[in-house]
């Protein structure tokens, strides 16, 4: 617990450090466009998880996992009605979680033990592989709003806030994809709540400088996790989706040309027209989307590390601009 909240305590400074006095807000990518299109993706991509399938599906490999302990449910807390002079007028009613929870036990006959069940589920199940995704996702969207808050704000603390919301969510995106991608170092950058006074503590310069350093304090600390969580759903996405349906395109293409008669007008027009079939349908590929996110980020990355740079800022506004083209075939096949 200590070293999770040294780690976000550790980010949130290290993008405060940063924040020295600055006269001019200078040059950066086109990060409206980046947030815009990201958030679209995001929401585009949703669209492929049915939630009640899924939740359902995480609930009956959960009791799965219990059943496979001989374990049972044991009442937590009071479990029993509670009463409105149980609650202060100041305060909100409790939870129902917070009156009564079920926690799964393991009796042990040979010891009479009475012990806690796991109810941690297998690695590698697909309804675990998809939950994780749709994670992934969500968290991707919610950093991309994110973003989109801080280029908006009216005031410094207002900015800070944003820039806090922002570090969150890349905290969010770490938990989840650490563990799915071995990644031991960008395990290590698991944060907590702790730290967000001092990204409030906004400087005295102007706002526009202000929100340029901290929107490159914000995406470089965010980077490694936003590669890894675009990398994970990009793989998930192929193999779930895209993968069939562009291979299936890729057939018809093969059939096409295959079957089609030498100087025949008919034929040489299917043709054309199953070749651009293939073509929509890899360019439209969602694992193409998450790949370009990560591209793309790490493009911005390095135009904010080599401010004055045009090479760099073109090189990033181009990745962009295809990023958010990219978005624009995903969003119209789904």
């Amino acid at each position: 617990m200590f070293a999770a909240m040294s780690a976000r305590f550790a980010l949130y400074a290290a993008v405060l450090i940063g924040l020295g006095a600055c006269s001019s807000d200078p040059v950066r990518p086109l990060m409206e466009d980046f947030a815009g299109s990201v958030s679209r993706a995001g929401t585009t991509a949703e669209r492929a998880f049915d939630d009640r399938q899924l939740d359902a599906g995480l609930a009956e490999l959960r009791r799965s996992v219990l059943a496979q302990q001989s374990s049972l449910y044991a009442l937590e807390e009071r479990c029993q009605p509670l009463e409105p002079t149980a609650v202060e007028f100041s305060q909100a009613p409790p939870d129902f979680e917070e009156v009564c929870r079920l926690a799964p036990k393991v009796f042990d006959p040979q010891t009479s033990e009475i012990r806690p069940a796991s109810d941690a589920l297998p690695e590698g199940d697909p309804r675990v592989e998809a939950a994780n995704a749709r994670r992934l996702v969500r968290g991707l969207k919610d950093y991309a709003e994110a973003l989109q808050t801080i280029l908006t704000t009216d005031t410094r603390a207002e900015t800070a806030a944003a820039a806090v919301a922002a570090l969150d969510a890349v905290g969010d995106l770490t938990e989840t994809a650490a563990p799915r991608a071995g990644d031991e170092g960008l395990a290590a950058r698991v944060f907590s709540q702790t730290g967000r006074d001092l990204v409030g503590r906004a400087s005295s310069e102007i706002l526009e400088a202000y929100r340029y350093r901290l929107l490159k304090s914000v995406v470089t600390e965010a980077d490694p996790a936003v590669q890894t969580a675009a990398r994970i759903v990009a793989v998930w996405f192929n193999r779930e989706f895209d993968r069939a349906e562009v291979a299936a395109a890729y057939d018809r293409l093969q059939s096409a040309t295959d079957t089609g008669t030498p100087g025949n007008a008919g034929d040489l027009a299917r043709i054309e027209e199953a070749y651009e079939a293939a073509r929509r349908a890899e360019e439209s590929a969602g694992w193409r989307v998450f790949w370009q996110i990560g591209v793309t980020h790490a493009a911005i990355v390095d135009s904010f590390g080599r401010s004055g740079s045009q090479d760099a800022l073109n090189d990033a506004n181009s990745r962009i601009f295809d990023l958010a083209q990219a978005v624009k075939a995903f969003a119209e096949t789904q």
